[in-house]
C-alpha cells in the first residue's frame, strides 16, 4: 500500500445513510449533487448542486431535506455551506426515496443543532463534516486523540519520550483514516481525547506489553523494553529522502507539514524492525528518487494507520 502522505477531508463531501438501508451495504447516495458527484458514486457535495429527483414540494422528503440542507448550511456544521447545501439536499431526497425513515429522522428534531446530531448517528460522514452537531471537526479532534494517546503510551514506554510528538502525528493520521472509513465518529475520538490515561489503559497496556488474551506481545513491546529497532540516524536519513521524493510518488506535501511528516515517519522507523532493511535502503540511496521508492515499494513508511484507535473504540 502506498503512503499517505497527507490528510484531507475532500473525500467525505458525500451523505451516505446506510444505517437507514435495509442491507448492510453501503450504496452512497445515487443522484447527481452537482460538479464533485457522480450518479451511484456517494457523490461528493460539489459547488452549485442543483436539487436532484428525490421527491416534489408535498413529500415528507422534501420538506426535511430541505431543513437538513438549511440547517447545514448554518453554524450547526462547519463542513458545508450555502455553495455545497444544494447537493446535500439532492442526495438526502435521493437517499430518502430509498429509506423513507430518513425523514423521520430529520422531523424528530427540534433545533438545526438537533437535526445534525440526529442525521450525524446514521451518516458518518455528517459526523464528519459537522461533529454530529456543533460544528466538530474531524482534524482537530484527531489531532487532540493523537496527543493524548502518545503522551499515555509516554506514561508507560519511555523509550517513546524523543518520538512522542511523531509518533502524535502518526496517530492524528491513522485516525482521521479511520473516520472517514466509518469505523469511528467524531465524537467518540472526542470523548477518546478528553479522557484520563488512567481510562485509556485497557487499550494501551497490551499494544505495550502483551495482549493478556493472546500472550502475544504488542506491536511496542521490544521498542519499549529495548529501545530503538532501528538506527534513528538511519531512520532520519531514510525519511528525510522519502519525503524529498514524495512528489515523484504523486503526493504533494506542503511545506508546513515536513517537519510533522517526518518526524511521525522516524517514530515509525524506530518503533517497529519490520521495514529496517526498506529504511536502510532508502537512507543509502538520497538522491535517488526512483530507487528510494523502489525501497519502500509496496509498503507503508508508518505515516499512516494508527495502532492505537483500534484498540480504542
Amino acid at each position: 500500500m502506498r503512503a499517505r502522505w497527507t490528510t484531507t477531508m475532500a473525500a467525505a463531501l458525500a451523505l451516505t445513510l446506510s444505517a437507514c438501508q435495509e442491507t448492510d451495504e453501503r450504496d452512497g447516495l445515487s443522484g447527481d449533487a452537482g460538479a464533485g458527484g457522480a450518479p451511484g458514486m456517494g457523490g461528493q457535495i460539489g459547488a452549485g448542486g442543483e436539487p436532484g429527483a428525490g421527491g416534489n414540494p408535498g413529500d415528507p422528503c422534501a420538506a426535511a431535506c430541505s431543513e437538513l440542507a438549511t440547517c447545514a448550511a448554518g453554524p450547526a456544521c462547519a463542513g458545508i455551506d450555502d455553495t455545497t447545501a444544494p447537493g446535500l439536499e439532492a442526495g438526502c431526497n435521493d437517499a430518502c426515496d430509498q429509506s423513507p425513515q430518513l425523514a423521520d429522522i430529520i422531523n424528530s428534531a427540534n433545533t438545526c443543532e438537533g437535526v445534525i446530531q440526529a442525521v450525524g448517528q446514521v451518516s458518518p460522514d455528517i459526523q464528519q463534516l459537522c461533529g454530529g452537531g456543533g460544528g466538530g471537526d474531524v482534524e482537530t479532534a484527531c489531532s487532540a486523540f493523537g496527543s493524548t494517546y502518545a503522551r499515555c503510551v509516554t506514561e508507560k514506554c519511555e523509550n517513546l519520550a524523543d518520538y512522542e510528538d511523531g509518533f502524535a502525528t502518526q496517530q492524528a493520521v491513522g485516525c482521521v483514516q479511520f473516520v472517514q472509513s466509518g469505523e469511528v465518529t467524531v465524537a467518540q475520538v472526542q470523548q477518546i481525547a478528553g479522557a484520563p490515561c488512567s481510562a485509556l489503559a485497557p487499550g494501551i497496556d497490551p499494544v505495550v506489553g502483551q495482549d493478556p488474551m493472546t500472550g502475544e506481545d504488542g506491536a511496542l513491546r521490544a521498542f519499549c523494553t529495548e529501545g530503538p529497532q532501528t538506527d534513528p540516524a538511519v531512520c532520519e536519513g531514510a525519511c528525510e529522502n522519502v519525503i524529498d521524493c514524495a512528489d515523484t510518488m504523486g503526493q504533494e506535501v506542503p511545506p508546513e507539514a515536513l517537519a510533522e511528516l517526518v518526524g511521525s515517519c522516524v517514530a515509525a522507523c524506530v518503533i517497529s524492525a519490520d521495514l529496517t532493511e526498506n529504511f536502510e535502503c532508502a537512507n543509502d540511496n538520497a538522491g535517488d528518487c526512483a530507487a528510494v521508492n523502489a525501497c519502500l515499494d509496496g509498503e507503508d513508511p508508518g505515516m499512516g494507520g494508527a495502532p492505537g484507535m483500534g484498540g480504542m473504540v
